[in-house]
């Protein structure tokens, strides 16, 4: 932490406000092959114990998988996981509706969507039959490729692996850091000469990535800088970009955040999930 940026001239004005912004963020990449029921994947089928009920919509119809972090595997390869823990299996499913679960009005509304943890991981008692998955038909869109959904043998096996990032601007935390004042300065230096000063931040301060931590990233709007009871939601749980194999919409991106008092107790009950796209 504290790193000293080499930054262009005309964002000199701004060194203060952007190098207090700096915080750890765990990339992911991933490959695509089959895994262990416990392995960290997007897709696939999960680690569930044995008389787990898998989860479902508010339609009585089956969730799917959209991604597991086996936080003992994410630990081996980035060893300060502060503020995460360093074991268990963290799920996140969401349900086939418009907006693949997400619920408009109520973004911390699991009723199609559900944050599952589980602490510890028994590999001699979990369920192995998911064949039930597969009698139900996949409607409407999903961000992943519908080879991966409810699929034992394809997903997208994950790694991952420690860096910086800075506060981008569309995560509302950046009035924090500048304050009116100096936003509107910030905005107006980064909008100049066609936006290549914008385009070397993202290079070089902020990528648009998958990735645990950080900033969260949005195509439309923060939508906790007009809704002050998501405010608090500072921590970002899971961020997944649209890419090669994955497509939130139109190109978009899909964003889970908790407040950090909530992550420490491991209560994932209160979780605001957002997607948006261009």
């Amino acid at each position: 932490m504290k790193t000293t940026l080499e930054l262009p001239g005309e964002l000199e004005p701004f060194r203060q406000e952007i190098e207090s912004s700096e915080q750890p963020v765990i990339k992911i990449t991933y490959e695509r092959k089959a895994t262990d029921f416990w392995s960290s994947k997007f897709g696939g089928v999960p680690y569930l114990p044995k008389g787990y009920d898998f989860p479902k919509d508010s339609d009585g119809k089956y969730m799917h998988i959209l991604a597991q972090l086996n936080f003992e595997e994410i630990f081996a390869q980035v060893p300060d996981l502060a503020p995460f823990p360093k074991k268990g299996i963290l799920q996140f499913y969401i349900g086939g509706t418009d907006f693949y679960g997400m619920d408009l009005d109520n973004l911390d509304n699991q009723k199609d969507f559900k944050i599952l943890y589980f602490p510890e991981i028994d590999t001699n008692n979990y369920q192995t039959d998911f064949a039930f998955l597969l009698n139900q038909e996949v409607k409407g869109f999903l961000p992943l490729n519908y080879k991966y959904v409810n699929n034992p043998q394809e997903c997208l096996a994950l790694q991952f692996s420690p860096d910086n990032e800075w506060v981008c601007r569309e995560d509302y935390q950046i009035n924090n850091f500048l304050g009116q004042q100096k936003l509107k300065q910030f905005f107006d230096v980064m909008d100049a000469d066609d936006y290549k000063l914008n385009d070397w931040y993202y290079a070089n301060l902020y990528e648009i990535d998958h990735k645990i931590g950080g900033y969260g990233y949005f195509t439309q709007t923060d939508p906790r800088e007009y809704s002050p009871q998501y405010q608090d939601h500072k921590v970002v749980l899971l961020h997944m970009i649209s890419d090669n194999e994955i497509c939130w919409g139109d190109d978009g991106v899909g964003n889970f955040l908790i407040r950090a008092e909530d992550l420490e107790k491991l209560d994932f009950s209160q979780v605001i999930y957002n997607y948006d796209c261009y």
